[in-house]
């Protein structure tokens, strides 16, 4: 959280503070997909904004490749939005067009980047001459660039997704390596490792195309009801990919023992 003033429409928008949300789950305009994805064969794509409050909203948007802490005067990303401010009324929507600038990448693999919009809600006419504190949510989604070109389809990535397992000298789970032998990015939420009475918790992560992923991060240990298993050593991969309509589709897979740690 940090406090920003935006410029928007050359009117300096004035309060106590801003306080500034990265969450999708406080927005009052949201996307209606939670990623886009961009063909690389289309000369523009369109996106669509919903406002749910009961007031009317300013939406401003902008692109980047990959700073969390971009701003608009900062964007870098390689697509045009039209409008990239706009009011949207309450309860209606507003079509954004995105139009790719050309900028040369990867015909093997799909690109990342990623769009910011920035709500901001109006000043109320009987609190005008008020110190007012104005609460802006700030929301970002992936963008991926896919060209037309790569091998297979996203629904077939994860299954060039293999994963191996190295222990410590406890006898626990140190390290996961993911590897991803797709041209697709691999979004992963819910991931963990169960072996034995217990489960090894990892925070949700995303694989880049034909690529290995390292987690040494453990993020809680729990007791869970042992499962039988012909082996003792075994481990179960649990997790939940994200598809491209959001969906987070549980799994499970196996796991390659390495002998290190």
């Amino acid at each position: 959280m940090r406090f920003l003033i935006f410029n928007v429409r050359n009117t300096l928008l004035v309060s106590i503070g801003y306080f500034l949300f990265m969450s999708s789950s406080l927005a009052s305009v949201v996307l209606t997909n939670t990623r886009v994805i961009y063909p690389a064969s289309s000369t523009e794509h369109t996106i669509q904004f919903m406002n749910t409050d009961t007031f009317p909203n300013i939406v401003q948007l902008w692109t980047d490749t990959g700073d969390a802490q971009s701003t608009p005067e900062s964007a870098d990303g390689p697509f045009v939005l039209l409008p990239p401010i706009f009011k949207v009324n309450p309860d209606s929507g507003q079509s954004v067009r995105m139009i790719y600038t050309g900028e040369s990448l990867p015909q093997d693999r799909e690109s990342v980047f990623y769009l910011n919009f920035l709500v901001i809600p109006p000043k109320m006419e009987e609190t005008q001459d008020q110190n007012q504190l104005l609460i802006v949510l700030r929301n970002r989604v992936k963008i991926f660039y896919r060209p037309s070109s790569i091998q297979g389809s996203s629904g077939q990535s994860i299954a060039k997704m293999s994963a191996s397992l190295a222990y410590n000298k406890y006898g626990e789970p140190s390290k996961l390596i993911l590897k991803n032998d797709s041209g697709y990015y691999i979004n992963l939420s819910n991931l963990n490792i169960d072996k034995g009475s217990f489960r090894y918790n990892f925070g949700p992560t995303m694989i880049d195309p034909y690529s290995d992923l390292t987690l040494d991060n453990i993020l809680r240990k729990e007791t869970i009801a042992k499962k039988e298993s012909p082996k003792e050593d075994d481990a179960i991969l649990n997790f939940a990919y994200v598809n491209d309509y959001g969906v987070h589709v549980p799994t499970t897979a196996k796991i390659n023992i390495l002998t290190g740690n």
